[in-house]
């Protein structure tokens, strides 16, 4: 079950024995360190986000959505005639701005990943379906009733981490020690994507030898 914000003040505070007079705005930004700290101890596979748009005719920029933190690749869902493939291969600003014919129409074969857009060359002739692969930016939680944008499974773990930080605001340093301990534990517990990963490809199996007398 998810945590939300709400939930995972209520329960820092309470473990942590922290006044309920402290103000709800800093035990938030308490809450929200601690998803960045853990945000920085997982493998950026655990960020990778798979969307679909689509190229507009005549218009050679496209907006990415606005959780971009890092774009991965960019393909044609199905092919485009004439490219030689799905993927779109990414050019640096120098390769692009060197094109003399920039206004050129057809099948894009290069992009440029640029401030809050992605550029095209050519411009598109026609509208084509695109997947974009990309790790998504952590997003600060403010509603109460919102949820950290880590797994559910690391909820816990923020949990943890908020419980550390209460304690070192209050000076209590051999609490924060133990509250450290439970935080590294519970990630060490928890498997992310790549260890999960690596159980779906293991399986089970069963061999037989046979040898004769």
């Amino acid at each position: 079950m998810p945590w939300t914000l709400e939930l995972l003040m209520s329960e820092a505070t309470t473990i942590s024995g922290t006044s309920p007079e402290v103000a709800v705005s800093r035990v938030s930004q308490l809450v929200n360190q601690a998803t960045r700290d853990l945000a920085t101890r997982l493998p950026h596979v655990e960020f990778e986000v798979y969307a679909s748009g689509s190229m507009v005719s005549g218009q050679d920029k496209l907006y990415l959505p606005d959780d971009v933190e890092t774009l991965v690749a960019l393909s044609f869902d199905t092919g485009a005639s004439g490219t030689g493939g799905r993927v779109i291969r990414q050019a640096s600003p120098w390769e692009l701005d060197a094109k003399s014919d920039g206004t050129t129409a057809g099948v894009p074969m290069m992009y440029l990943s640029f401030a809050s857009w992605v550029e095209f060359y050519p411009s598109p002739d026609s509208s084509y379906s695109i997947v974009l692969r990309y790790r998504k930016r952590l997003s600060e939680i403010t509603s109460l009733t919102a949820i950290p944008s880590v797994d559910t499974r690391y909820h816990q773990a923020v949990l943890l981490k908020t419980v550390e930080y209460l304690h070192l605001r209050k000076g209590e340093y051999d609490k924060v020690a133990a509250a450290r301990a439970l935080y590294e534990q519970e990630l060490r517990q928890v498997p992310n994507l790549y260890a999960q990963r690596q159980q779906d490809r293991a399986g089970m199996g069963l061999r037989y030898q046979s040898t004769e007398d």
